[in-house]
């Protein structure tokens, strides 16, 4: 009885592909896709309770001015909400120190 390698590897090979999860396939570089995105929920945000919210709207399109202006508030805000707003359509490029977010701080992008 001669063996066929193709008759017995290439079905045993497709099985495992169709065992393989979903995610295996979500795209370039382990991506996922844009269905797994879910909005999150910015209710404490746009209409807080008894906590203080501190706005900083950034117009410079610059990691190490934004840097700056999140240090700033920070310091003169030492409890409250930090709400970070980027420059609409610009690119943050990190050339030297990236941006360093602390804790009840938010950053909001469009």
């Amino acid at each position: 009885m001669k063996l066929h390698w193709h008759k017995v590897f290439l079905p045993a090979f497709l099985l495992s592909i169709l065992a393989l999860p979903v995610d295996c396939f979500a795209g370039a570089a382990g991506l996922r896709s844009s269905l797994d995105y879910a909005v999150a929920n910015s209710a404490f945000i746009q209409s807080p309770t008894s906590e203080s919210v501190v706005t900083i709207e950034d117009t410079s399109g610059s990691i190490a001015t934004l840097q700056g202006s999140i240090d700033a508030a920070r310091a003169a805000n030492p409890n409250e909400i930090l709400v970070i707003r980027l420059k609409p359509n610009a690119t943050y490029e990190v050339t030297e120190a990236p941006l360093t977010l602390g804790s009840r701080m938010c950053l909001s992008g469009s």
